[in-house]
């Protein structure tokens, strides 16, 4: 039995083919747990699940019986409305988290990036100048006065 939570499991080795993306997200990966490679998974994206064809049988049935003892999720677009988890919307889910991730980190290869309290989600700052302890210091001072300063989103991949 593989002891697993949600931050022991990870996408890896994504590759988007958003040109191929017409009802999902066409993408392939690598799914791990606890560090190690558990199965291959892609999405054609035409609307259907996503696939992961897994290594080991009994490590799939643990993961299935993990996705579905989690809580229902809130819609993102839907506030107050929930869907049940399973092996599907738990692998979307870290496909959507990745993919979020991936847009911060080409953000923060142009400069500091940073969020104000008064941003709606997705609205950032950009300081261009790379990033150092040095200058996000100074981004800090800028706004410690407000106190309006959310967040330095560089510092979520040091």
């Amino acid at each position: 039995m593989v002891e697993m939570t949600k931050e022991s499991i990870t996408l890896k080795n994504v590759k988007v083919a958003h040109h191929m993306s017409e009802g999902t997200i066409a993408f392939t990966a690598t799914l791990h747990i606890n560090g190690k490679k558990a199965a291959y998974v892609k999405n054609d994206g035409r609307g259907g699940d996503n696939h992961p064809s897994f290594i080991d049988r009994e490590l799939e049935k643990e993961f299935h019986e993990f996705c579905n003892s989690l809580p229902a999720r809130e819609y993102k677009f839907h506030p107050g409305e929930t869907y049940p988890v399973n092996y599907d919307s738990f692998i979307g889910n870290l496909l959507d988290e990745w993919m979020e991730n991936d847009d911060w980190k080409k953000a923060c290869k142009k400069g500091i990036v940073y969020t104000l309290t008064s941003h709606e989600d997705g609205e950032y700052m950009l300081w261009k100048v790379p990033y150092s302890p040095e200058m996000a210091e100074q981004v800090r001072k800028q706004y410690s006065e407000t106190g309006n300063l959310k967040e330095i989103i560089n510092e979520r991949f040091l």
